[in-house]
């Protein structure tokens, strides 16, 4: 089984759970990574963000979108 991993920071709109949720439906594992509960689909696996990167405060530097 294909593995891919990802990170997410702040409000999970619609669109990307969608866009998530299609990785399990072709029968490849996903797991997000996050500092905080996300809503996630069926199938993705939710994972502490700390477990790779133990400061949340080095993360806001990488965000392309600022507008939060």
């Amino acid at each position: 089984m294909t593995a891919f991993a990802s990170y997410w920071q702040g409000r999970l709109p619609a669109l990307i759970a969608a866009c998530l949720a299609s990785f399990p439906a072709r029968g490849a594992r996903l797991a997000v990574y996050a500092y905080e509960p996300l809503d996630l689909p069926a199938g993705v696996e939710a994972r502490d963000a700390r477990e790779i990167c133990p400061d949340p405060g080095l993360m806001p530097r990488y965000r392309v979108d600022r507008s939060e």
